[in-house]
């Protein structure tokens, strides 16, 4: 039995690398009881993938993982044999830490794509951290970006197939890619507490939210500060926009 997992992640928990939240897990699944799949070998451990792991710093409240239970799941003697989406979601809270809340749980079908082979797209709420905002009113910016036809902006990379190299200030050799990004951002809007973004994630095209405001500000001729954003992660879909917890059902 396979089952998906919404979690959102805080506070400190946010400086968690994925190793780490990997470990967490592995660790949170013991403690509720849950009857966790193995693999086999010299060096067994839990059968789970995450879906496009969270990068460090940024904050989430659409984090999945993907769980793969023995036969009819229990998490403990005193729960009987017919365990709920619900009674898994209180198993795995009531063992957690503060900063990790699971929020959600679905069934899988037994042939549905792994939670990191479905992302496509990724909604993301970016803010600027008091005392960093800009001069200039992003809404003007963000005006731009919506009346262009073409986007195009350097992303850099450290490989790629045909990179276009180019010497900085300080002479040093830089990699990137020229890409579009109107093809690559479905949705960019101000909202009330911030900027929203809908875009393209996954394996394949996977435009992170900091690239997409320190470009508009870079075509104004304005260097952002580091550290000047503050990002959360709303939610991963898969395709047709249709977000990760779909692919199953409550139990």
């Amino acid at each position: 039995m396979k089952v998906r997992i919404k979690f959102s992640k805080h506070g400190a928990m946010k400086f968690i690398g994925h190793l780490d939240t990997q470990r967490y897990f592995q660790k949170l699944n013991r403690r509720a009881g849950l009857n966790v799949a193995y693999s086999e070998g010299f060096s067994p451990h839990q059968k789970m993938s995450f879906a496009m792991p969270l990068s460090v710093g940024l904050e989430s409240e659409g984090e999945y993982l993907d769980l793969e239970l023995k036969d009819a799941p229990s998490v403990t003697d005193w729960m009987g044999d017919h365990m709920t989406s619900d009674d898994l979601v209180n198993a795995l809270n009531s063992c957690g830490s503060e900063g990790i809340r699971i929020t959600d749980c679905v069934r899988l079908p037994d042939k549905a794509d792994n939670a990191m082979a479905s992302v496509r797209a990724a909604d993301y709420l970016v803010r600027f951290r008091e005392g960093y905002e800009p001069g200039t009113d992003i809404s003007d910016l963000v005006r731009d970006f919506e009346d262009s036809e073409e986007y195009l902006i350097k992303k850099p990379v450290k490989k790629a197939s045909k990179p276009r190299r180019k010497k900085n200030d300080d002479n040093e050799v830089e990699a990137y890619n020229e890409i579009d990004l109107k093809k690559l951002v479905y949705e960019l809007r101000c909202v009330e507490d911030g900027i929203f973004i809908k875009a393209s994630a996954g394996s394949k095209d996977n435009i992170k939210p900091d690239l997409v405001i320190r470009s508009l500000y870079e075509k104004a001729g304005i260097e952002l500060a580091p550290f000047a954003l503050v990002i959360t992660r709303l939610e991963l879909y898969t395709d047709n926009m249709v977000p990760l917890l779909d692919a199953g059902d409550a139990f």
